[in-house]
């Protein structure tokens, strides 16, 4: 005998299991959806993200990029100062056989000016003499260190002693004094710039048998303490009394 088959049962079994189908389709296609905005939006944001790692890789290149160019000016300007400083030092090494030299013939003019000066009885002609002397015996070496003797008939028989080559910082900067032999034949300082503190004390020393060319050296060495002074924003310290003056 043939089953009977209960065709609303079945019908209603269709229903329920196409109705769990459908469910279970929006829901799958729903997460589907979700995941794809999901990586949608994660993509935008990596996107944003290289777009701003890009964006600081060239400011970063460019700020390299300067850096370089700055680093590159400072080696150029290191080099020119240690070529300035190699000038320097190869002229500070020359100088002491110059000031020796220049002693040396300062020396040698003081002592047969002495000699001559022993012979000479008349004070005026020996006033003129010691003057005349003084500008030939020591024209020579004006050029050597910088040392320039001046004599002009308005200041009477003053000789301008002027100094270059004292300030490192300014080598052409002057630096002078005026001395004129007096009637007894003694030597006077008439001005002096900048002010040297010891000259007084150094002109007594000129003045109690000293000779002019250890007068002229303490001179040039005040001047350049005076200058070191400066450069270290202090003020020249004055010498002690006589007779504290060091041979220069």
């Amino acid at each position: 005998m043939a089953t009977r088959i209960d065709l609303s049962a079945l019908q209603r079994q269709l229903d329920a299991f196409q109705s769990r189908f459908t469910a279970w389709a929006q829901r799958t296609v729903g997460g589907a959806e979700s995941l794809r905005d999901g990586h949608l939006a994660r993509l935008r944001e990596f996107q944003t993200a290289i777009r701003s790692l890009e964006q600081q890789r060239r400011e970063l290149e460019q700020r390299a990029a300067q850096v370089q160019e700055r680093l590159a000016s400072e080696d150029s300007e290191l080099a020119d100062l240690q070529e300035e400083l190699s000038r320097i030092q190869e002229e500070q090494g020359r100088l002491p056989t110059l000031v020796a030299e220049v002693a040396e013939a300062l020396e040698a003019e003081a002592a047969a000016f002495a000699r001559q000066e022993a012979a000479l009885s008349n004070q005026e002609a020996l006033k003129e003499h010691k003057l005349g002397a003084l500008h030939q015996a020591l024209a020579m070496y004006q050029q050597r260190l910088g040392l320039a003797f001046q004599h002009g008939e308005a200041d009477g028989d003053q000789l301008h002693v002027v100094f270059t080559q004292v300030d490192p910082r300014d080598p052409a900067r002057p630096f002078r004094f005026s001395v004129q032999v007096c009637a007894d034949n003694t030597y006077a300082v008439q001005s002096c710039e900048p002010a040297v503190p010891a000259v007084a004390q150094l002109l007594a020393q000129l003045n109690s048998g000293g000779s002019f060319s250890q007068f002229v050296r303490c001179m040039r060495r005040e001047f350049q303490a005076a200058a070191r002074a400066e450069l270290g924003g202090e003020a020249p310290v004055a010498a002690a009394a006589a007779p504290a003056v060091p041979a220069c």
